[in-house]
């Protein structure tokens, strides 16, 4: 009815403008949310070490809430040690990448437990003139924390991943 009356009137004003308001009945009223700590507005601080063998990638605590995902992105591309020939047809460039998010997972009676996602890519080992190309791997995890504990996560190419909720 409310549609009918609109388009009538859109059809006898073409510069009519009309704007729209919701009845009072059709706003929805909200509360404070509550945070996976339990507390309006507080954050979780999770640490986050990243590392491939001895080579550590990421170090430091990432924040997060029950309505607001944590994440942190580094990129890298860049020209090759050694130059190759001007004829050739390889793209002369490297790229390396890391990649992590967090999520907040409210299980309801089963608890609370975080999404931990990290990809890692890499130049592969033998780029060359004649060849090129990454190598990547990524790990994604739901894991159960509770203040103070501590989660390993291993995946491929010796990336490993430790999450603590402090």
């Amino acid at each position: 009815m409310i549609l009918a009356m609109f388009l009538a009137m859109a059809s006898q004003d073409a510069d009519a403008r009309v704007i729209l308001e919701p009845a009072p009945s059709d706003r929805i009223a909200t509360s404070a949310t509550l945070s996976a700590g339990g507390q309006p507005g507080q954050a979780i601080p999770i640490e986050v070490h990243v590392t491939a063998g001895n080579k550590q990638l990421f170090s430091d605590t990432l924040l997060v809430g029950r309505s607001a995902g944590a994440s942190y992105s580094q990129s890298r591309s860049e020209a090759l040690k050694t130059p190759c020939p001007e004829n050739s047809a390889y793209n002369q460039s490297q790229q390396t990448s890391l990649n992590i998010q967090l999520y907040w997972n409210d299980l309801g009676n089963a608890g609370q437990a975080t999404n931990v996602s990290v990809q890692w890519q890499r130049p592969q080992a033998a780029a060359d003139c004649t060849s090129g190309g990454t190598r990547g791997v990524q790990v994604s995890q739901m894991v159960r924390l509770s203040p103070g504990e501590s989660v390993t996560i291993h995946g491929d190419a010796d990336l490993t991943v430790r999450v603590t909720r402090r």
